[in-house]
């Protein structure tokens, strides 16, 4: 299949277009950072399916700036609606579990993304829960920077805000998901994710043991820079079982296992 991936030099992107080229894909990539970006693309006849990752996904950064948030996150989630339909592509757009309660400016551009998107052209909506593991370089993500922690507590102290509890699913299972996105086509929005929920101390308590070190927390008080998250946030994912044909999933153990700085 001829496939279009934006944000494909980003975390997911990566993982995904490893895939993509190992099963003999044709592929154009481009992210928000390419000289070239997603708004200068022009509609192609010859894209089967268009991968929509390319997103400002740091939530602190769009609670800082909304309107550069939108711009990335909606009107760029439009674009490439219409490219899509203009193309005469399938469209997979990653949106996130966040946006059953969307309490920060993040949840509420993806909320908005999937409107515009059901607006204009049939599409696989993936909604994420917490993508982790694998290499995984990013300083704003929980289990990374606990296991920095660990492994060196004087150059990355650990410092916790709240205890709230997410579902983590493995990056090699989201991959798995888009992918058999592209192979069926479904135009439906589909909760991807464990339906487990870990609160930040279990994670913790987790990394701790796999690594047999000690770790020490700093406690900070909760400000705004993530908005007003909710307390537990977990897919549901029945639906994922029922039309991706995604039964086991890999484990919290196997993310930390596998996480690679």
């Amino acid at each position: 299949m001829h496939i279009l991936v934006t944000g494909s030099h980003g975390y997911i992107g990566d993982t995904l277009v490893k895939s993509l080229r190992d099963h003999n894909h044709t592929l154009e990539l481009c992210d928000l950072k390419d000289s070239t970006d997603i708004f200068a693309l022009t509609p192609n006849k010859d894209w089967d399916c268009i991968v929509h990752l390319a997103a400002l996904s740091s939530v602190p950064l769009c609670q800082d700036d909304r309107g550069v948030a939108f711009h990335a996150n909606v009107y760029g989630a439009y674009l490439m609606a219409k490219l899509a339909k203009d193309s005469g592509a399938h469209l997979i757009f990653a949106s996130s579990c966040s946006v059953e309660e969307p309490n920060s400016v993040y949840a509420v551009t993806k909320l908005a993304a999937e409107s515009v998107i059901k607006a204009t052209t049939p599409a696989t909506i993936l909604r994420l829960a917490n993508v982790a593991g694998g290499h995984h370089d990013s300083t704003t993500h929980l289990i990374p920077n606990i296991v920095r922690a660990v492994l060196n507590p004087v150059e990355h102290p650990l410092k916790i805000y709240n205890n709230n509890a997410r579902d983590y699913i493995h990056i090699n299972d989201v991959v798995c998901a888009i992918y058999k996105s592209i192979d069926r086509g479904h135009n439906a929005t589909i909760q991807v994710g464990t339906g487990r929920a870990t609160t930040v101390m279990e994670v913790v308590m987790e990394v701790v043991s796999i690594y047999d070190l000690p770790c020490s927390a700093v406690y900070m008080p909760q400000g705004t820079e993530r908005g007003d998250e909710p307390k537990i946030l977990v897919a549901t994912p029945e639906d994922m079982q029922e039309k991706l044909s995604i039964g086991s999933l890999l484990t919290l153990t196997d993310i930390i296992k596998s996480t690679k700085l």
